[in-house]
């Protein structure tokens, strides 16, 4: 394992002799790995192979702006005010955050901007949009925002006029996806303007890779939700049959408790007739009871005048407890 890195950075590698006798066939097969038409690359070639060949889509960048799309007017206003109160950095003037995000140096505003705007054009003609949020500039994808921009590289050299080396302006231009994702693409063999289709290729692949992302998560979400809502459920449903047992016994007792009572009272009732007792104070006492007995009677439910229905549970618990 890594003999060949050792190599090439000239470190001693011991080599280990092949044995002299071998009986074996001195055969290598070599298998060509594939692809696959699945694969991230396969899927970029396919797209950039199909984007060149089709003949509705244009690749070439004009030398002028023809009927320019708003946002790439609303940049060229930007990019080319002078009243604007700053100065470049390094000889990068850098477009206001309500608009398309250019980070160029003034001779390359019209090349930036040309560029942009049939990348805007090959957006919208293969059912895409572009769009600004938050001082972001995103293509949005299938669904997706991707955010690009499209900046002048910069050079290290030495600056005569402070003595030492600084970054400035080099005139190349860089289309970049921003983010996670991060994509560049340069002037270098070739300018930005001859690698369109292989932008928008990676834009549109990225896009179905968010896309199949976004559903995969709203997938894997309806999931849990639908796990959640069934542990719900089945909670809510044992919660609403154990109040209900608990209202059938309490209503059970309360009945048994009412009876026990009435009895009392009949019993009572009977002892004063018997022995020829009789009052007004104790008429009152017996009416008064009766209407208790009647409220507290899960069958009779009387209105009471002074007590409600949370003085019954109260009565109920407190009997609870002496019972236990």
């Amino acid at each position: 394992m890594g003999h060949w890195q050792k190599v090439r950075y000239g470190k001693h590698v011991k080599r280990i002799k092949l044995p002299s006798k071998y009986s074996g066939k001195n055969v290598v097969i070599l298998d060509e790995r594939s692809l696959g038409n699945d694969s991230p690359i396969a899927k970029y070639y396919r797209l950039k192979k199909e984007i060149e060949v089709d003949p509705s889509l244009t690749l070439q960048v004009p030398e002028k702006l023809s009927k320019p799309d708003k946002l790439i007017i609303e940049a060229r206003q930007s990019l080319l005010d002078e009243k604007r109160c700053y100065h470049p950095h390094r000889g990068i003037i850098a477009s206001r955050e309500s608009v398309l995000n250019v980070r160029v140096s003034r001779h390359n505003i019209s090349r930036a901007l040309r560029f942009l705007d049939a990348l805007i054009k090959l957006l919208r003609s293969r059912g895409h949009d572009i769009m600004i949020e938050y001082g972001r500039t995103c293509a949005v994808v299938y669904g997706s925002k991707i955010e690009i921009s499209v900046k002048e590289k910069l050079k290290y050299e030495m600056n005569e006029k402070l003595g030492f080396k600084d970054y400035s302006a080099s005139g190349l231009l860089s289309f970049k996806i921003e983010g996670y994702h991060e994509r560049t693409w340069s002037d270098a063999k070739e300018p930005i303007e001859n690698q369109l289709s292989s932008i928008l290729a990676k834009i549109e692949v990225l896009g179905l890779e968010l896309q199949e992302y976004r559903i995969r998560n709203e997938k894997l979400q309806r999931e849990r939700e639908d796990k959640e809502r069934i542990i719900r459920e089945k909670k809510e449903r044992e919660d609403k049959e154990q109040r209900n047992f608990i209202s059938l016994f309490m209503h059970a007792a309360r009945l048994h408790q009412a009876n026990i009572l009435r009895d009392y009272i009949n019993t009572i009732e009977a002892n004063s007739l018997q022995h020829g007792i009789k009052s007004e104070e104790r008429d009152n006492w017996m009416k008064w009871a009766k209407a208790k007995i009647d409220w507290y009677d899960p069958l009779i439910n009387k209105e009471d005048p002074i007590l409600n229905d949370s003085h019954k549970r109260a009565i109920f618990k407190e009997f609870i407890k002496e019972w236990q």
